[in-house]
């Protein structure tokens, strides 16, 4: 988890850096009251990983559903990586399931983190073959340090 807490979504890897950007896209239509597949089909076949939706918001609703607390993840604009988001990554992404257990337990109820880690295995198996260049960096030539400005009424800039 620790590897990607705080980490500039420009130093993830292709897979981690769709993940990312997914789940905020994912979450941002859920809160609009728009289709979340629909936001995150965008993203996902864009990367041509479009065989990854299903599992994305499979995934992704049962981590919303399940979570101890309300996840906090970045708006699509934010260009580090948050606490809840690192665990998703962690879980999606772990090397041995094991680790990927600890990490949806982190945030899932513990009737639901062994799902939650199953799940998150698969998405990450669907993921991992992508290369980096498949996934464009949304923030590439922005400095990091100057927020961009918001995007609509309401959200607050954060860099």
């Amino acid at each position: 988890m620790l590897e990607y807490l705080d980490q500039p979504l420009a130093n993830l890897g292709g897979p981690e850096r769709l993940a990312v950007l997914g789940l905020r896209v994912w979450a941002r239509a859920l809160r609009d009251g728009t289709c979340p597949s629909r936001a995150l089909a965008g993203i996902v076949d864009l990367a041509g990983a479009g065989h990854a939706l299903g599992p994305a918001h499979t995934f992704f609703s049962w981590m919303v559903a399940h979570a101890e607390h309300q996840l906090m993840l970045g708006c699509p604009c934010c260009g580090r990586v948050s606490e809840d988001e690192a665990f998703l990554l962690a879980a999606m992404f772990a090397a041995e399931p094991a680790a990927g257990y600890a990490a949806a337990r982190a945030l899932a109820k513990s009737e639901a983190a062994v799902a939650a880690a199953s799940l998150a295995r698969v998405l990450g198996r669907q993921l991992a073959p992508l290369p980096a260049q498949a996934v464009p960096d949304p923030y590439a030539g922005r400095n990091p340090g100057v927020p961009r400005p918001p995007s609509r009424p309401g959200d607050t800039a954060r860099g």
